[in-house]
């Protein structure tokens, strides 16, 4: 290389080749800063859908089984998550799988599915319900992915245990006369939770009552209380599994209570009066006659 050629020389120097090592050396030593490293994986590792509830349905119901004792879970993950902890929603304490379910492993890989059974007791805890209708008791689960450089990110989604309610229906009559006497009066209808018990309660009753659902249906006799008064008043019949139930049906039924006995009054013809046969041939008065009473009605022209 000449002094005196020096421009010539350089632009021959700096060929296409040069240019692609020099832009190869400028994008390592980029990639040697941890920063933008450790950003680029970060991005791939801290994915949230490496973690997958595959049983929830909608925004993350989750049905207890047939015990009512454990919810099942079922979860697809990849080996970035290292772990799945679920907080208790009343005392706010977080355990592992590990903790909740014995000899449980979590362990994701590749396309991974993994099932477990959650306790109630830890993920809804027991609290008897205040109206009527299916219930959701939340909680929460969270997650932890680890990137290659040992960083974590820790993830949170919402569950629900939700608990659904049977269904019921109520079928009484009104209240006369003729029903209000010990074993007349009968409340009936359909139930859908076999063996759970159908407790009907309400103004009308001298105390409440409880039955049994059996193939679908429920009746009952009950005692009509001695002390009530004519006018409208309501039934009550809720459905539930038993002792310690967290979901319960219920229907109310509106009975209209007439036990007044009719009055009736005749003013003519006067008593002792005789009627001649005059005026039941012209249509005045009609004749029915029966073993105890003669019934008199009057036709108007």
């Amino acid at each position: 290389m000449r002094l005196g050629t020096w421009g010539n020389d350089l632009s021959l120097s700096f060929s296409w080749r040069n240019y692609f090592f020099l832009f190869l050396l400028l994008f390592l030593a980029a990639c040697s800063d941890p920063k933008i490293e450790v950003g680029v994986l970060n991005k791939i590792a801290k994915n949230k859908a490496e973690f997958k509830v595959i049983n929830a349905i909608g925004e993350g119901d989750m049905l207890p089984d047939a015990t009512d004792s454990a919810i099942p879970i079922e979860i697809s993950c990849t080996s970035t998550v290292e772990m799945m902890e679920i907080q208790n929603p009343q005392t706010k304490e977080w355990k592992k799988i590990s903790d909740l379910v014995a000899g449980a492993a979590f362990s994701c890989g590749s396309g991974n599915s993994l099932k477990f059974n959650l306790p109630l007791t830890h993920v809804a805890p027991y609290s008897a319900p205040t109206t009527a209708g299916d219930r959701r008791q939340d909680f929460q689960i969270r997650w932890m992915v680890k990137n290659m450089y040992g960083e974590t990110s820790v993830y949170y989604r919402t569950l629900s245990a939700l608990f659904q309610a049977p269904t019921v229906s109520l079928v009484a009559s009104d209240i006369n006369i003729a029903n209000t006497s010990p074993g007349q009066y009968a409340v009936s209808g359909s139930c859908s939770l076999e063996g759970g018990e159908v407790a009907i309660e309400g103004a009308p009753l001298s105390s409440s009552v409880k039955g049994i659902c059996s193939s679908g249906s429920y009746r009952v006799v009950v005692n009509v209380d001695a002390a009530l008064v004519d006018g409208g008043s309501a039934l009550k019949v809720q459905h539930y599994t038993g002792d310690s139930y967290r979901a319960y049906a219920e229907a109310v039924k509106n009975i209209l209570i007439d036990r007044t006995a009719p009055t009736l009054n005749i003013s003519s013809p006067a008593d002792g009066a005789i009627l001649s046969l005059s005026k039941v041939r012209t249509g005045q008065w009609m004749v029915f006659f029966s073993e105890e009473i003669i019934i008199l009605i009057r036709r108007e022209k």
